[in-house]
């Protein structure tokens, strides 16, 4: 599976992986920063944006998870930071729990293990019919305004749906799959990482699981938007961002001082 990568300055690489219907321009607001002291990549996730399609029947997160690896070594990367967006936290836990020596450390944004059940009730049994008769963007549209609906959140809403009009009915309908059967509780119970979880405090739909990724996670460290909704890398991208470069910055500081000793 070939996937656009795209790369940005040098050093220690931190691979952004993008939410559900996105694709990796969402992490834009990221690379100015980030690019400056990191190898930055920038990747669309197999049925997204540039990457496309494939002849997989149905995705899952295993299937993210060695598509993440592959890519890695093609790049000859041995470990890196991992931060994920939304249902990138499903992928991004699930390749922590399988190659936990490929990662650095793991920071997951807007993060859940698990689509509450009662979007799995509408969503699932709707799933073919909806993406044979509407287009992904209107969908996207529909449902980003259920998900993000006050006028904060209108940046990130946007974004989600200009990243979807690139999507194909087909692809659409295993993205959902994927989604709606995916529970990441178990893996989380298992992570042996150093992990940090960023949400906003005003996040109705998914606190509760984040405060509940905290106790699962060995040694999670929480840290809370106040205000903030659901996509905090693009609604509060600038308190976000300098959050997340001391996070990085301190494993780095202290990942060397334990080799000096």
């Amino acid at each position: 599976m070939n996937h656009y990568v795209s790369e940005y300055g040098s050093g220690i690489p931190v691979v952004f992986i993008h939410g559900f219907a996105g694709n990796s321009r969402t992490w834009l607001p990221q690379v100015r920063m980030f690019q400056k002291k990191f190898r930055v990549l920038l990747y669309d996730l197999r049925g997204h944006g540039k990457t496309g399609g494939s002849k997989v029947d149905a995705y899952d997160a295993n299937l993210y998870a060695d598509d993440l690896a592959l890519m890695l070594k093609e790049k000859g990367i041995e470990t890196a930071h991992i931060c994920s967006l939304s249902m990138g936290a499903l992928v991004a836990q699930a390749f922590a729990s399988k190659y936990p020596e490929m990662v650095r450390t793991l920071t997951l944004a807007g993060g859940f293990y698990r689509l509450p059940w009662y979007f799995r009730a509408v969503i699932s049994p709707l799933n073919r019919t909806m993406t044979r008769i509407m287009p992904p963007n209107l969908i996207v549209r529909i449902g980003s305004k259920v998900l993000m609906p006050r006028r904060r959140e209108q940046v990130g809403r946007q974004a989600f749906i200009k990243a979807s009009r690139e999507l194909c009915p087909r692809e659409f309908e295993k993205i959902i799959s994927f989604l709606t059967s995916a529970n990441g509780s178990a893996i989380c119970r298992k992570l042996r990482v150093p992990t940090h979880l960023i949400s906003g405090d005003a996040d109705y739909w998914f606190i509760g699981q984040v405060k509940k990724m905290k106790e699962w996670i060995h040694g999670a460290k929480l840290h809370l938007l106040k205000g903030c909704a659901h996509v905090v890398t693009i609604e509060r991208f600038a308190e976000f961002n300098a959050l997340y470069l001391e996070i990085l910055e301190r494993f780095e500081q202290q990942h060397q001082q334990s080799l000096a000793t």
